[in-house]
């Protein structure tokens, strides 16, 4: 069955908004209602409805401003919305459209006329080219690397440098981002496995995106183990989704083995393979490189080195690219920041080395913050501000 688009109707007069209900209603569409602009606001980003109609006058917040404080948020900027109104002069009609409408009509409507403007908008809107996301995915070198870790304090830091960014935890296990931050469950991806991929849409994927204070938005791994589990169907439909919601999309994969990573991998703009500086960890890494090389992925790959133990048993970055056969550095110190690499055309390199930082880590979990927020000074932190540098600068 062909799912129904969704109208948010905005209206403080109750007799508007019945009549406007009953217009959409017949034209086959389903019904959101929203009586002050606080209220619409709360909706449109909750909801995500396909298109609001917005009245102009309202006692809390007018239509105008309602419509510039969508606008203004990157995660409902899109939405569609024709606004309707008594007021009809030149001036009014201009104020509404410099205040971001995508119409304006003038009350009282005729339901003929304005169920074909928002056919015409909704046509225009999902037809049109929108940019994608760059998609980040990092994946273990083996389990138990700190990806999560490496992942979320990356996507903090490009966030920081004003990019919209979505976390994508990509699990079938209890979500480490939710436990770290401490973020309530309400959606994650298994709501999304209930479904039949062929049938998640766009708005089915934004509404499940959980925004932090942190300026991230994340679609978490489930709670629990959800009862469908994931498969590269759904990742791939997810994926596709949230092309247009951001920036960047940094995936976080905890090994090779875990289900639907196969579709993460190949959609990536760049694989950042995180690995410790240890012989077995160094031995996974050069396994996963030669099977991504397989996969033609390889002038995309590259390496993060993750020192979460200080000992004298790590390995020197030196012998880390000499054992992967990677560019050497020009500084082959044991932990060296990102840069100072003679670039390899096409292969793979160490574009980030991150310090061990164990016990400011422990201090970040506790304080529920990542580590790049909590303290922004720590070598590490500059590690991970210098990785997302390097993102957005080798695009």
């Amino acid at each position: 069955m062909e799912k129904k688009l969704s109208v948010l109707i905005v209206d403080d007069a109750l007799d508007n908004v019945r009549l406007l209900g009953l217009i959409f209603h017949r034209g086959g569409y389903d019904i959101q209602k929203a009586h002050t602009g606080q209220e619409a606001l709360k909706k449109i980003e909750a909801q995500r409805p396909h298109l609001v109609i917005l009245d102009v006058m309202m006692p809390d917040m007018s239509g105008l401003e309602v419509c510039r404080q969508v606008r203004a948020n990157p995660a409902i900027a899109q939405t569609p919305i024709i606004m309707v109104s008594a007021k009809g002069l030149v001036d009014d009609r201009v104020s509404g459209l410099q205040a971001g409408a995508d119409d304006y009509m003038v009350k009282p409507v005729d339901g003929s006329e304005l169920l074909a403007r928002t056919k015409a908008l909704l046509s225009r809107v999902t037809t049109a080219v929108k940019p994608s996301a760059r998609i980040i995915t990092f994946v273990g070198a083996k389990g138990g690397m700190g990806v999560s870790t490496v992942a979320l304090n990356t996507a903090t830091s490009l966030a920081s440098l004003n990019q919209s960014v979505i976390l994508f935890e990509l699990s079938d296990y209890v979500s480490w981002m939710r436990l770290s931050l401490d973020m309530p469950v309400s959606h994650t991806i298994g709501d999304l496995l209930e479904m039949e991929a062929d049938q998640i849409e766009r708005l089915d994927v934004s509404r499940r995106l959980i925004r932090h204070p942190t300026g991230l938005r994340f679609l978490l791994a489930p709670g629990q183990r959800p009862a469908k589990p994931i498969n590269n169907n759904h990742v791939g439909v997810i994926l596709h989704a949230l092309g247009p919601e951001a920036d960047y999309v940094v995936v976080d994969i905890q090994s090779m083995t875990t289900p639907g990573s196969l579709p993460a991998l190949q959609a990536a703009d760049r694989v950042l393979i995180v690995v410790e500086p240890d012989l077995m960890a160094v031995a996974c890494a050069r396994s996963l490189l030669e099977s991504l090389k397989k996969t033609g992925l390889s002038s995309r790959t590259h390496i993060v080195l993750n020192g979460r133990a200080s000992d004298d048993t790590s390995l020197t970055r030196l012998e880390v690219e000499t054992q992967l056969d990677l560019t050497a550095a020009q500084d082959s110190s044991r932990w060296t920041a990102t840069g100072g690499l003679m670039e390899k055309k096409g292969g793979p390199k160490i574009v980030a080395s991150i310090p061990p930082a164990a016990e400011p880590l422990h201090v970040a979990l506790r304080q529920r913050e990542p580590l790049v927020l909590a303290m922004p000074n720590l070598v590490a932190s500059k590690a991970f501000r210098d990785l997302a540098e390097w993102i957005t600068e080798n695009e």
